[in-house]
């Protein structure tokens, strides 16, 4: 996939069920791992490589930079019920 939003601009990712919607939205967050190429983020006059960033530089990419709205109510299978409930709090520091 080659995706390029420009400042300003709002992407829409729309498709069937299973057509990997929610695997590219999570990998743009940094919660699934980058298996090939690259994923750049640019923040201010930087352009950041998401494969090389500390939990630090993710969670400023994921509070100023990328947004997610989950159409329906959605955990995180892979953290604890706590870990789900505290993820929001997290990310605003």
């Amino acid at each position: 996939v080659s995706l390029t939003v420009k400042r300003g601009e709002i992407c829409v990712l729309m498709g069937l069920s299973g057509s990997g919607k929610s695997s590219l939205l999570r990998t743009v967050n940094g919660l699934n791992d980058i298996s090939r190429g690259s994923l750049k983020i640019q923040d201010g006059d930087d352009m950041v490589e998401l494969a090389n960033c500390n939990e630090q530089t993710l969670r400023h990419l994921r509070t100023h930079r990328v947004s997610m709205v989950f159409q329906k109510f959605a955990l995180m299978p892979w953290l604890t019920v706590l870990d789900n409930v505290a993820f929001g709090l997290e990310m605003q520091g």
